[in-house]
């Protein structure tokens, strides 16, 4: 870690150096009142009040061909019945946006300290962990037109994963690179080719070392059906090499599986409408790597200038040789604009989870309102 922090103190005074920039700070209060009525999302169900309070600032340096910004917030959360889960959270984000005549170039690089169960819908499924998770990112990209049709693109990605508290999850690390082709065969169609390479490894408690190799290659097309209109369908292959020791027995397995991603999205003057479908290869915080098929549909509306709706509905299946986990959330949502520094937004959230191991399936809601403030 001290070698990345390194990198960007060096970094820092380089960035943007000659030109002249707009450069200002801007700022906001967010504050949420939610009510869970199964908080900890287990068969005997119990609730709690959530209040939430998240300032945060945003410095940004701007010119024609460089953008920089620098985030700090932190998450401040209190429960009426679960004091023990309180918690103080800080992020810090810095993105970097390099743009020339025919390429471009970013670089964003995070840290965050979140609760594990904030991210256990997509994880393992345990809503009851106290556990806290910190997390450092580095990600820099590049993409290069290369000609009149052809785009091609590099992206690598870095991720520490650090756990404490009353955990089980394994201390993990993961570092991905993918590279990209795209090309226009006229107005409404393009090729597209992605290559990637994730190596995931991790160590803690369940497993005294994890290393999983990941391959993935896939291709397919992009079409433009109206102006209004799109649709993307990406068909692949994944390979996956793993390697496991625990007491210094070592086991290595290798899974061959399909990727695929499709995605539709359609603008009408009021409405926009959206669904997407996933499989992938996912990494869990207990070490192993995991097949996931995701199915996300979104429906929004403008009701006036000030004022909008928006329901999103989300699938999920988690699968391994032990077994699968269905997960199932669908959340409408009303937004309004007071003014230009003031909004509101009321969601209501309802969740569904069953796992093949488990005769009964469990469900809750939580419904939730949030006043942003903006300065």
């Amino acid at each position: 870690m001290k070698y990345t922090w390194c990198g960007i103190v060096i970094l820092l005074p380089l960035s943007g150096w000659a030109l002249a920039a707009d450069t200002g700070i801007e700022g906001a209060v967010s504050q949420s009142l939610a009510y869970d009525d199964n908080f900890l999302f287990r068969q005997n169900a119990e609730s709690s009040v959530i209040y939430t309070l998240s300032p945060q600032l945003t410095g940004y340096y701007r010119t024609p061909t460089y953008v920089s910004t620098l985030t700090a917030a932190v998450d401040i959360q209190r429960h009426s019945d679960f004091s023990e889960y309180d918690r103080s959270n800080p992020r810090l984000g810095w993105q970097q946006n390099w743009l020339r005549i025919r390429s471009a170039y970013n670089l964003g690089i995070s840290y965050q300290e979140a609760d594990q169960r904030a991210e256990a819908a997509d994880d393992l499924g345990d809503f009851t962990t106290r556990s806290k998770v910190s997390t450092l990112t580095l990600a820099p990209s590049y993409q290069y037109q290369w000609s009149e049709r052809d785009t091609v693109s590099l992206s690598f990605n870095y991720t520490d994963r650090t756990y404490s508290g009353d955990t089980t999850s394994n201390d993990n690390q993961s570092y991905s690179l993918n590279s990209g082709w795209s090309h226009n065969l006229n107005e409404r169609v393009s090729l597209r080719a992605n290559l990637g390479y994730t190596r995931f490894e991790s160590e803690g408690q369940l497993q005294n070392d994890t290393r999983s190799d990941i391959w993935r290659v896939n291709t397919g097309v992009s079409y433009d059906w109206t102006e209004r209109t799109s649709l993307t369908l990406l068909l692949g292959v994944t390979h996956q090499k793993t390697q496991t020791s625990l007491e210094r027995v070592a086991n290595t397995s290798n899974q061959t599986g399909t990727s695929v991603t499709l995605q539709w999205n359609h603008e009408a003057l009021l409405n926009n409408y959206s669904a997407s479908y996933t499989r992938d290869l996912v990494p869990s915080s207990d070490g192993a790597v995991r097949e996931q098929d995701r199915l996300n549909l979104g429906f929004s509306r403008s009701l006036s200038d000030l004022s909008r709706m928006a329901v999103n509905a989300s699938w999920l299946q988690s699968s391994d040789d032990n077994g699968s986990r269905d997960y199932f959330s669908l959340a409408p949502t009303y937004t309004r604009e007071f003014t230009r520094d003031l909004s509101m937004n009321a969601r209501y959230e309802y969740r569904w989870q069953k796992r093949s191991t488990e005769d009964s399936s469990i469900d809750g809601s939580i419904y939730r309102l949030n006043l942003v403030y903006k300065f």
